[in-house]
């Protein structure tokens, strides 16, 4: 049987993207193929021992299971998380990155259909193989692409495009974290890459969380990175890390 890797199981509220304030479960995978300077999760990077798990929907209450787990108990955990028929709007596979662990998550996810009302995934869209191998039970794609300004990190803007291509027969956004060194032109490229694959996917331009002041994105330059990329995108939004504001998970 798979078995899987993972960070920590809980129930929280999405605080990125086009489903902020929307109640899930998380599921947070270990390992991630990219190592981006700016990251809200580095201490998933690596393998972990232990699982936390939460004991009860919002608690903040843990207990840690060992890894790996098999999807047998995932199930059995999320199952108990789940609470109330109509809590959360749906299970999120977030990361790290969790198309890593791929042919797990093409034996969970069926799995934990009858649980939840809807599948969201949160990656980094460079593993466009993996990806097919779990899209037919995904109806949310969240993807990331990293752009040098905030992640050092120079995109894979082909694989970005295959993978755009394969999730776009389902719901799909992109995600582009910016701060105040970022260049317009990185931004235009993010969009005139999803905008070859479909106009009406979403972009969300998300600036960064970060604590030192002079990396933080006034809101003129913001908008100015909005408006180059409605230049080729029916629908730009600006939406920070809510969950950051409110000290949430």
């Amino acid at each position: 049987m798979a078995t899987a890797n993972i960070a920590e199981v809980f129930s929280g509220i999405q605080g990125e993207g086009m489903l902020v304030g929307e109640r899930q479960v998380f599921v947070r995978f270990s390992g991630c193929n990219l190592r981006c300077r700016y990251c809200d999760s580095r201490w998933t990077w690596d393998q972990h021992e232990d699982c936390r798990v939460e004991r009860i929907p919002g608690s903040s209450s843990f207990v840690f299971v060992r890894n790996p787990l098999d999807a047998t108990r995932l199930l059995s955990i999320v199952s108990d998380l789940r609470g109330e028929e109509n809590l959360h709007h749906s299970i999120c596979f977030t990361g790290g990155e969790p198309l890593l662990q791929g042919d797990f998550l093409a034996a969970f996810i069926p799995m934990a259909a009858h649980l939840f009302p809807m599948t969201y995934l949160e990656t980094n869209g460079t593993l466009p193989d993996k990806l097919s191998q779990v899209i037919d039970h995904i109806d949310i794609v969240s993807m990331d692409i990293k752009i040098p300004s905030t992640c050092g990190v120079k995109p894979d803007m082909e694989a970005h495009r295959r993978f755009l291509l394969a999730a776009d027969r389902k719901h799909v956004f992109v995600k582009v974290a910016v701060n105040a060194q970022t260049p317009a032109h990185e931004v235009a490229e993010v969009a005139a890459l999803t905008a070859s694959v479909d106009r009406a996917i979403p972009l969300v331009i998300q600036p960064a969380t970060v604590e030192d002041a002079a990396d933080r994105i006034a809101p003129a330059a913001l908008m100015r990175l909005q408006a180059a990329a409605k230049e080729k995108l029916e629908t730009v939004r600006a939406i920070p890390q809510t969950h950051k504001m409110l000290g949430a998970l």
